[in-house]
């Protein structure tokens, strides 16, 4: 491992740089990192995965300074995050969204949607319930053909991405109005407290595509439908709707005799 500061004289240098003169200057406490160091140590493990195909990603909880995290970026270096705060930190730094592995066992709804929308590499899923939950809706569609998993806004953003990866699909956002960048399609519909919208890009699906729609909860159902609406529009095959709980009493599934309905708890109450 590269190491580049030294003594002489009893003087603290890094890279040339006396310390001595760089604490006059800033005061104390001061913190100096060798640009050199760290990128020669990078380096060091690329070049030891060297035929293998492999990516190095820095953990921002180790030190998130932005010079440190730019001068990685620069060398080609991954990150792995786990918080909202930290995608931004890389982001910031000028690092590579697609590099980003977001682990923590703390996901809010808001952070999956930000990294989502940044175009992150990928999930951890870093407990035995939510790997469970991935787990059990997955059996449910893994004999069949899927071609896209489709989460609704917001928690079918925490479920939706990993249940593609576990199908080997693509996964598609269906956001509420405003939020996509690009042409999208839109359906409106009405809630039991007033009327709300969806919104999907008009590329997001082909025809004949294979889809899975995700949300967390059934309940009237209105928000499914509008997003079976949106997958109808695009000409998608709606394979099967997805839920992690259903509320019985409240007959949602009944919007969607012609689907299969597919909830992995139910509630009667």
């Amino acid at each position: 491992m590269t190491w580049s500061c030294h003594y002489d004289r009893n003087d603290l240098y890094c890279e040339g740089v006396s310390l001595a003169d760089v604490a006059a200057r800033a005061g104390t406490p001061c913190y100096v990192y060798s640009s050199r160091t760290i990128v020669e140590n990078y380096r060091a493990y690329d070049e030891a995965l060297a035929g293998i195909p492999h990516r190095i990603c820095y953990s921002l909880k180790a030190n998130s300074s932005l010079g440190v995290v730019h001068l990685l970026a620069q060398a080609g270096a991954g990150f792995d995050i786990v918080s909202g705060g930290e995608l931004y930190r890389v982001l910031k730094a000028g690092g590579d969204a697609s590099g980003v592995v977001f682990s923590g066992v703390g996901k809010t709804a808001d952070e999956v949607e930000y990294a989502l929308a940044e175009g992150i590499h990928s999930f951890n899923c870093e407990s035995e319930a939510e790997l469970a939950l991935i787990d059990a809706l997955a059996a449910h569609y893994i004999e069949r053909k899927v071609d896209l998993v489709l989460g609704i806004e917001a928690r079918g953003f925490i479920f939706g991405p990993a249940l593609a990866y576990r199908l080997n699909a693509g996964f598609v956002p269906v956001r509420k109005p405003g939020k996509l960048p690009a042409a999208v399609a839109r359906v409106s519909y009405d809630l039991e407290y007033g009327s709300d919208a969806l919104e999907i890009h008009v590329d997001a699906i082909q025809p004949g595509q294979r889809v899975v729609l995700v949300d967390d909860l059934l309940a009237t159902g209105g928000t499914m439908e509008a997003t079976v609406k949106l997958v109808k529009q695009l000409g998608g095959e709606i394979v099967g709707l997805a839920f992690a709980v259903e509320l019985d009493f409240l007959k949602g599934r009944e919007r969607f005799k012609d689907f299969d309905v597919f909830s992995l708890l139910h509630y009667d109450v």
